[in-house]
């Protein structure tokens, strides 16, 4: 115990001295360009919603760069966004845990942008410092219930922006910019990307029928946010049966034992899409007539491609990160207002979490989806 003292008391005299010294950097003299940092740790879900910001700030701040900062890998569906100027890519490591990243990057962004301004849009200690190394004249940081005592320390270099969990996380993202109102503008999330001609023209090979062609993700890549098989099961089986559909199950190679546990006892064809980059992935998902998922990120691609959605939403709040083109599914009774547990869950939260799930029926889930099918097909 004494030695686990010692190196908990050690790092924090560390984070002390890093937070002294970066202070002592930003009292030199600074010049500022109109330059704008806004750093996303989220994963792919929280990239895709991000970017209604990406395309406000180009529109109300047209002579600002735009500098973003996003995890590996799923930076890759910004490669080609027209709104930013700057892409920097992390891995989780090298942002939550590298000192030496945040400096370098942090000092880089310094001295080739002279940032006006760092949006910081999660709550993080690393991302909180990376923001003073950049020595930008202004910064936010979006902070919740759940921060940490060292999170707290940058609390006053910068303005705060609470989050509830209870609006929409696109909205709050815009309320960091005073003079983006939007209430007078689009909010849907939006993808570029590249052609692949020999992509689109296999899977032009394998599709081609009359028939409903339906996206499943029975993943969430969280250990505690699944809908059960059974239910995956006896959703696809009834939509096979009464559409005639075909079913196209995405997710990575770690995912395909549990794939196969759905997919080998359903009725028909269905195809099985593993490992394909985020580059790639959409041109797969955009020939879907409707997708379905527990609250993904290829669902969210889905959305900002415009192809409905059935969000099986679970232990969140309905409001924080809904589809623009689809439809949430959840248990009001079991599931609302859990979102907090779902950010940073604990082994005594799971049996609340499985029961959010199991209480969602593949009865509830099939109406939503015979809605979308049948509208379409008028």
């Amino acid at each position: 115990m004494p030695y686990n003292k010692f190196f908990y008391y050690a790092r924090k005299i560390f984070h002390l001295f890093l937070l002294g010294l970066f202070l002592i950097i930003n009292l030199f003299p600074k010049k500022y360009y109109k330059t704008i940092v806004i750093c996303q740790r989220g994963k792919l879900g929280d990239l895709i919603c991000t970017t209604p910001l990406f395309r406000l700030v180009k529109k109300y701040y047209p002579d600002h760069k735009l500098v973003v900062i996003a995890r590996e890998p799923f930076h890759q569906i910004l490669e080609h966004n027209p709104y930013i100027d700057c892409l920097i890519s992390f891995s989780a490591g090298q942002l939550m845990s590298s000192y030496i990243w945040v400096l370098r990057t942090g000092l880089m962004i310094r001295h080739r942008f002279h940032p006006d301004y760092f949006v910081n849009l999660f709550a993080d200690f690393n991302a909180s410092l990376l923001g003073v190394v950049t020595g930008a004249e202004k910064k936010a940081v979006t902070t919740t219930a759940l921060d940490g005592k060292m999170q707290k320390i940058f609390y006053p270099f910068f303005n705060i922006r609470p989050y509830d969990y209870t609006s929409e996380a696109k909205t709050h993202y815009l309320s960091f910019f005073d003079e983006i109102n939007p209430k007078s503008d689009d909010l849907s999330n939006e993808l570029f990307f590249t052609g692949n001609n020999q992509t689109v023209e296999l899977w032009s090979q394998k599709n081609n029928t009359r028939y409903p062609l339906i996206g499943v993700t029975v993943s969430s890549g969280k250990d505690f946010k699944h809908w059960p098989q059974k239910s995956w099961r006896e959703l696809l089986k009834k939509l096979m049966l009464r559409y005639h559909a075909q079913v196209v199950f995405f997710g990575v190679s770690e995912e395909l034992e549990e794939i196969k546990r759905v997919s080998d006892k359903l009725p028909g064809q269905n195809f099985i899409i593993t490992d394909v980059s985020i580059n790639e992935l959409p041109h797969y998902i955009k020939k879907c007539h409707l997708f379905i998922g527990v609250d993904t990120g290829p669902l969210y691609i889905a959305d900002a491609l415009k192809v409905p959605t059935v969000d099986i939403m679970g232990p969140c709040d309905e409001k924080t990160q809904k589809p623009d083109y689809g439809v949430i599914v959840t248990n009001q009774y079991y599931c609302h207002g859990q979102s907090k547990v779902l950010s940073q869950p604990k082994l005594s939260d799971y049996p609340a979490i499985k029961q959010c799930f199991e209480s969602i029926t593949p009865q509830q889930v099939f109406s939503s989806c015979q809605h979308i099918l049948e509208r379409g097909n008028n």
